[in-house]
Protein backbone atom coordinates (compact mmCIF):
# COMPACT_ATOMS: atom_id res chain seq x y z
CA UNK A 1 0.00 0.00 0.00
CA UNK A 2 1.52 3.31 -1.09
CA UNK A 3 0.29 6.21 1.03
CA UNK A 4 0.82 9.89 0.33
CA UNK A 5 0.50 12.35 3.22
CA UNK A 6 -0.04 16.09 2.80
CA UNK A 7 2.06 18.04 5.30
CA UNK A 8 2.29 21.72 6.18
CA UNK A 9 4.75 23.92 8.00
CA UNK A 10 3.13 26.08 10.69
CA UNK A 11 4.38 28.64 13.21
CA UNK A 12 5.66 27.18 16.46
CA UNK A 13 2.79 27.83 18.88
CA UNK A 14 5.25 28.03 21.76
CA UNK A 15 7.10 30.88 20.04
CA UNK A 16 6.58 34.44 21.21
CA UNK A 17 3.80 36.30 19.42
CA UNK A 18 2.24 39.73 19.38
CA UNK A 19 -0.88 41.37 18.02
CA UNK A 20 -0.16 43.71 15.11
CA UNK A 21 -2.93 45.48 13.23
CA UNK A 22 -5.50 43.18 14.82
CA UNK A 23 -3.79 39.94 13.73
CA UNK A 24 -1.49 37.53 15.52
CA UNK A 25 2.13 37.90 14.46
CA UNK A 26 4.36 34.91 15.24
CA UNK A 27 8.13 34.71 15.29
CA UNK A 28 8.46 33.49 11.68
CA UNK A 29 11.85 31.91 12.35
CA UNK A 30 10.27 29.31 14.62
CA UNK A 31 8.24 26.85 12.59
CA UNK A 32 7.34 23.19 12.89
CA UNK A 33 5.48 20.35 11.22
CA UNK A 34 1.74 20.73 11.77
CA UNK A 35 0.91 18.34 14.64
CA UNK A 36 -2.19 16.96 12.90
CA UNK A 37 -0.13 16.21 9.79
CA UNK A 38 2.49 14.50 11.96
CA UNK A 39 -0.30 12.25 13.27
CA UNK A 40 -1.31 11.45 9.67
CA UNK A 41 2.32 10.55 8.86
CA UNK A 42 2.44 8.29 11.91
CA UNK A 43 -0.82 6.57 10.93
CA UNK A 44 0.51 5.98 7.41
CA UNK A 45 3.74 4.53 8.81
CA UNK A 46 1.82 2.13 11.05
CA UNK A 47 -0.28 0.90 8.11
CA UNK A 48 2.68 0.38 5.82
CA UNK A 49 4.56 -1.42 8.58
CA UNK A 50 1.63 -3.83 8.97
CA UNK A 51 0.75 -4.25 5.28
CA UNK A 52 3.86 -3.23 3.35
CA UNK A 53 4.26 -0.32 0.98
CA UNK A 54 5.74 3.13 1.27
CA UNK A 55 4.96 6.55 2.66
CA UNK A 56 5.42 9.73 0.67
CA UNK A 57 4.99 13.21 2.14
CA UNK A 58 3.91 16.13 -0.03
CA UNK A 59 4.08 19.80 0.82
CA UNK A 60 3.31 22.98 -1.09
CA UNK A 61 5.20 26.12 -0.24
CA UNK A 62 8.32 28.22 -0.54
CA UNK A 63 11.80 26.78 -0.73
CA UNK A 64 12.48 27.24 2.99
CA UNK A 65 10.27 24.39 4.27
CA UNK A 66 13.15 21.90 4.20
CA UNK A 67 13.23 21.49 7.99
CA UNK A 68 9.60 20.38 7.97
CA UNK A 69 10.32 17.89 5.19
CA UNK A 70 13.32 16.57 7.13
CA UNK A 71 11.15 16.05 10.20
CA UNK A 72 8.69 13.89 8.23
CA UNK A 73 11.54 11.91 6.68
CA UNK A 74 13.09 11.43 10.12
CA UNK A 75 9.77 10.01 11.32
CA UNK A 76 10.20 7.30 8.69
CA UNK A 77 8.64 8.55 5.46
CA UNK A 78 10.30 7.00 2.41
CA UNK A 79 10.35 10.06 0.18
CA UNK A 80 9.21 13.66 -0.01
CA UNK A 81 7.79 15.86 -2.73
CA UNK A 82 8.07 19.62 -2.45
CA UNK A 83 5.81 21.57 -4.79
CA UNK A 84 7.36 25.02 -4.67
CA UNK A 85 5.44 28.26 -4.98
CA UNK A 86 6.75 31.55 -6.24
CA UNK A 87 4.64 33.99 -4.23
CA UNK A 88 3.26 32.41 -1.08
CA UNK A 89 1.03 35.41 -0.37
CA UNK A 90 -0.81 34.90 -3.67
CA UNK A 91 -2.07 31.48 -2.56
CA UNK A 92 -5.26 30.87 -0.66
CA UNK A 93 -6.73 27.50 0.38
CA UNK A 94 -8.28 26.98 -3.06
CA UNK A 95 -4.99 27.66 -4.85
CA UNK A 96 -3.18 25.15 -2.64
CA UNK A 97 -5.93 22.60 -3.26
CA UNK A 98 -5.59 23.13 -7.03
CA UNK A 99 -1.81 22.57 -6.85
CA UNK A 100 -2.30 19.36 -4.86
CA UNK A 101 -5.08 18.16 -7.19
CA UNK A 102 -2.78 18.68 -10.17
CA UNK A 103 -0.06 16.64 -8.48
CA UNK A 104 -2.36 13.82 -7.40
CA UNK A 105 -3.99 13.59 -10.83
CA UNK A 106 -0.83 11.81 -12.01
CA UNK A 107 0.22 10.16 -8.74
CA UNK A 108 -0.02 6.44 -7.99
CA UNK A 109 -0.94 6.64 -4.32
CA UNK A 110 -3.34 4.03 -2.98
CA UNK A 111 -4.44 6.44 -0.25
CA UNK A 112 -3.98 10.12 0.56
CA UNK A 113 -3.85 11.12 4.22
CA UNK A 114 -4.23 14.64 5.61
CA UNK A 115 -4.32 16.05 9.09
CA UNK A 116 -7.78 17.04 10.28
CA UNK A 117 -6.86 20.74 10.35
CA UNK A 118 -3.98 23.16 10.48
CA UNK A 119 -2.71 24.63 13.73
CA UNK A 120 -2.45 28.06 12.16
Amino acid sequence: MDISVCIKEVPDLDAPFSVQDGALAFDTDRVQLNAYDASAVEAALVLTEEHGGSVEVVTVGPTDVTETIRKALAMGADRAVHLTTEDEDAYDARAYADVLAGYYADADADAIFCGKQSQD
